[in-house]
Parts: C-alpha cells; sequence; structure tokens
C-alpha cells in the first residue's frame, strides 16, 4: 500500500519535469540544426574564398622570393665594389710605397756621391749635386714629384764616372807642402788625384793629392822623384808621362802619420809597464852575464885525463899532478881533487869527484831562476794591465758614454799595450832560460861523465896491477 503510494506520488512530481526536459531537447536540436546549417554555409564560404587566398599567398611569395634575390644581388655587388676599392686603395699604397723607395734610393746616391768625391770637386761639382739636393727638398715641401731632380744627380754621377775614367782636368787651388795655398791644374784619373801648380812653391811644382783631416781644402803631397813630378806637370798641359801610384788610396800615408813611436807606445802602457821593461832590462842583463859565464867555462880534455891516468898507473904521481895543475875551470879542480886522493880508495875518489860535481852546481845555475821568474810574471804583469785599463775604460763609458771612441782609447791602449809588452818579454826570456838552462846542464853533464872516466879508469889500473 504504501509502495503504490510512493510511486504514485513520484509520477505526479516528475511529470513536469519531463514535459521540460522535451522542451530543452527540442529547443537544443534547433540550434544545433541552426549551427549546422551556419558551419556548412562557412565551409562553402572557405572553399569558396580559399583559391584566390592561395594564389595571393603564392604571388606574395614569389614576390619575397624575388625581393630576396635582389637583396643578395645588392650585397654581392656592394661586396664587389668594396672589394675592388680596397684593390685600388692597396695599389695605390703599394705605387706609393715604391715611389718612396726609388725617390729615397736616388737621394741615398745623391747624398753618397756628393760624400765621396774628391776635395778638389767640391766648388764645382759638389756644389751641382748640393742644389740638387736642396732643390728635391722643396719640391717635397710643395708636394711636387723630387724622383726627376734627384735624377738629375745620377746624370751627373755617371758623366763624372765617364770623365773619370777616361781623366780629367780643371782648374783650382789647393794647400802645398809649405801650408801655401796655390793656384794651378788638378788631374783626375779614376780615384786619383794630382795636382800641378802654376808656380814653383819652396821647391814643390806637383805632387799628390789626398784627404787632410785638418783642412777642408785638397792638400798636397810632394813626390819624391822628379820624373813622377814631371809626368804630372806633362798631364795637366794635355801631354802624357809617368804618374806616382798610392795604391792604398792615402791610407797608408795616413797610417804612418798616425804611427806612434816607441816612446809614445810605451807611455801608451800606463804604469804598469814600468814592471814589465824593469824585469825585461835585468833579465837582459842577466841573461848576457850568465851567457859570457857559462860559455867561458872551460872543460877538461879527455886526452889530457888519459895522460894522467897513464901517469898514475905508472905511479908517477908527481907528472900526474903536474899535468892536473894545468887542467882549467871546475873539471881542473876536480881531476885536481882526484889526483891528490889517488891513493885512497876508488870510492873514496868517486864521492870527491862527485861533491866537487854537486859544488859547480849552484854556481852554474845561479841566476836562472830569475830569467824563468821574469818569464812567468811578465804576462801576468800584462794582464793585471789589461784588467785596469779595461776599469779605466768602463769608468770612462760610465762618465762620457759611448758616443765618442776616442775617449775609450787611453784604457784600450793601456790593456793592449800592456799584453803587448808582457809577452815581447816572456817569450824571449822563456827561450833565454831554455837555452842557458840546456848550456849548464850540459856543463854539469860534462863532470859527471869526467868524474865516472876518472874514477873507472883509477878503477881499471887497479885491477890491472892486481893481475
Amino acid at each position: 500500500m504504501s509502495r503504490t503510494l510512493y510511486i504514485s506520488l513520484w509520477i505526479l512530481l516528475a511529470a513536469p519535469l519531463w514535459a521540460d526536459l522535451d522542451a530543452v531537447n527540442n529547443s537544443a536540436r534547433a540550434d544545433l540544426d541552426a549551427a549546422l546549417d551556419e558551419l556548412s554555409e562557412l565551409r562553402q564560404q572557405i572553399r569558396t574564398e580559399r583559391i584566390p587566398l592561395a594564389r595571393q599567398r603564392s604571388d606574395l611569395h614569389e614576390e619575397v622570393r624575388s625581393l630576396r634575390q635582389r637583396a643578395a644581388d645588392a650585397r654581392t655587388a656592394a661586396q664587389r665594389a668594396g672589394v675592388d676599392l680596397r684593390s685600388i686603395e692597396e695599389e695605390m699604397d703599394r705605387r706609393r710605397d715604391e715611389n718612396d723607395y726609388v725617390r729615397n734610393l736616388l737621394e741615398e746616391y745623391t747624398r753618397t756621391l756628393q760624400s765621396r768625391i774628391h776635395e778638389s770637386e767640391v766648388a764645382g761639382f759638389g756644389e751641382e749635386l748640393l742644389a740638387i739636393l736642396d732643390e728635391a727638398e722643396q719640391a717635397d715641401e710643395l708636394g711636387e714629384h723630387a724622383k726627376i731632380i734627384l735624377a738629375q744627380g745620377v746624370g751627373l754621377g755617371l758623366e763624372r764616372a765617364g770623365n773619370l775614367i777616361g781623366g780629367r782636368t780643371f782648374s783650382g787651388g789647393a794647400v802645398l807642402p809649405g801650408g801655401e795655398f796655390g793656384d794651378g791644374t788638378f788631374v783626375l784619373i779614376g780615384p786619383l788625384a794630382y795636382f800641378a801648380a802654376e808656380s814653383e812653391r819652396n821647391g814643390v811644382n806637383a805632387g799628390m793629392v789626398f784627404r787632410s783631416a785638418g783642412s777642408l781644402r785638397p792638400t798636397v803631397e810632394a813626390v819624391g822623384r822628379h820624373s813622377p813630378r814631371e809626368g804630372i806637370l806633362a798631364l795637366s798641359r794635355g801631354e802624357s808621362g809617368i804618374l806616382p801610384l798610392d795604391p792604398t788610396m792615402g791610407n797608408a800615408r795616413a797610417m804612418a802619420q798616425t804611427q806612434p813611436t816607441l816612446w809614445e807606445h810605451i807611455q801608451q802602457g800606463g804604469i804598469w809597464i814600468i814592471p814589465i821593461l824593469t824585469f825585461a832590462l835585468l833579465a837582459t842583463i842577466v841573461a848576457l852575464f850568465k851567457a859570457i859565464e857559462l860559455y867561458s867555462i872551460p872543460m877538461p880534455r879527455e886526452a889530457a885525463i888519459r895522460e894522467i891516468l897513464d901517469h898514475l898507473q905508472a905511479g908517477d904521481h908527481d907528472k900526474a899532478r903536474r899535468t892536473a895543475a894545468d887542467l882549467p875551470g871546475p873539471g881542473g879542480d876536480m881531476i885536481r881533487e882526484g889526483v891528490r886522493h889517488s891513493g885512497e880508495s876508488v870510492e873514496l875518489v868517486e864521492q870527491i869527484c862527485m861533491e866537487r860535481v854537486l859544488e859547480a852546481q849552484p854556481r852554474t845555475q845561479r841566476f836562472l831562476t830569475f830569467i824563468a821568474t821574469t818569464a812567468a810574471v811578465s804576462p801576468l804583469l800584462g794582464l793585471l794591465g789589461t784588467v785596469t785599463g779595461m776599469i779605466n775604460t768602463f769608468q770612462l763609458i760610465t762618465v762620457f758614454g759611448t758616443g765618442d771612441a776616442r775617449n775609450l782609447s787611453s784604457g784600450i791602449s793601456e790593456a793592449l799595450v800592456t799584453t803587448e809588452f808582457g809577452l815581447i818579454v816572456a817569450i824571449p826570456a822563456l827561450i833565454m832560460h831554455a837555452l842557458l838552462s840546456r848550456k849548464a846542464n850540459s856543463i854539469l853533464a860534462g863532470l859527471e861523465r869526467q868524474a865516472i872516466s876518472f874514477t873507472n879508469g883509477l878503477r881499471a889500473g887497479l885491477v890491472q896491477e892486481a893481475a
């Protein structure tokens, strides 16, 4: 009962809800149909408009590709234009460098030619070169081409070279050997220059022309013999003649003028040259004295010693003593002592003779040590002078720098001259010591040989007596 009641009540309550659901369902279906119709119309419109839009997009893509290609072509053209411009600029820089290089070469040639011309050519040829250099410098300031101007210097150099090969004469003035300035004619043949004076001055009318450090004018050096002077005068007149030749181009003359005397050379050695020369003087005196002493020592003759032994073997001691009394030198003293003790044993006579040899040894070898000391000490003194000279040189460098080598010449001269004289003294001293030592040893060896010969003779005589 109750269950039926509940169902009835639910149906009564749900009936209005079913009616609303139907209405909502019908409305939704209508909306769906309308949306589907609208969707269909939109799809139809899209299908209708797609083809023109696709065509328009294709046209736009084509236009973009065209613009991109034009942009790429424009960039390529711009790059090519930049590359060409850089190439042109680099080529201009190279041409400009070549132009400067050629210009510098021409200027260097002209300046070198100006510095190497002979003093006699300065008044004419040198002034032309100086004018060319000044004109070229002004052209550089005005921005004009200076190569054409400098090329004139090359032309002048070639012309001068041609003239010198065949010889050239021109008038001018030079300083004569007496110090006077005289006019005359210059003769240039290659690098050699000669001068013929218009009139004879102090016995000189012609000579060779050299560069003088103390004068800006050409200086004439007199030629000793008469024939070369006449040859110079003949060439100045356009004739032929014999010319003097200096292969050293005046260098030998300049070296001879600057060559110091022996005393000046010694003074360059400084204070350490004094002990070196003192040792040299003393060693020379000692060596001469020792040479005279050694070479004046006489040696007994072997025949005289044999004669004394014959007298002793015969028992004639008086004749033996008289013969021994005539024997010279330390060898004679030794034989006399041997004769005096000939009655003793042979061993005693041998010891007595060797004692005499030992007594003669100090006298024979004396003063030789001083010569050896000189040979050893002189190079050391020279080395000491070298060290002090280099110290003085570095002190001068500290004060004056290295700009002028003449400021350093005193220290360098001291360093080299002391070493030179040290070796000059040491080498002869070493040779003298070797020769004198050999002579002294030869004398001592001769004495020993005679002592042995005398004692052996005595021993042989005793053997014969015993037999």
